[in-house]
């Protein structure tokens, strides 16, 4: 049963590039977006980021929805910012999920 609210346990981060850092594991709650503004918490820290690419089973899509094991690319964290075992949820001032 959906909860609405978007999360996703980090079961893997990959670097990219100096921009961007790929988040693995499964969308529970809610769906989630290119363009969605999420947090990463975690270790007594949160951090902010945009989700700017979204891989499910090898195929780049728009939209990750719930129960999906997926990829996120994520804008703005640092590498020392995020860890396996760290959550990101929908940020507070994000858009309604599914929009």
């Amino acid at each position: 049963m959906a909860t609405d609210v978007f999360r996703l346990v980090i079961k893997d981060v990959f670097v990219i590039s100096p921009r961007a850092i790929v988040v693995t594991g499964r969308v529970t709650g809610a769906s989630v977006g290119i363009n969605d503004r999420v947090e990463i918490t975690g270790g007594g820290r949160v951090s902010q980021a945009e989700v700017v690419g979204v891989e499910v089973y090898r195929k780049m899509l728009d939209l990750a929805g719930v129960d999906d094991d997926a990829g996120l690319m994520l804008r703005g964290p640092r590498e020392e910012d995020i860890q396996v075992g760290f959550v990101v949820t929908h940020a507070p001032a994000s858009p309604a999920p599914g929009r």
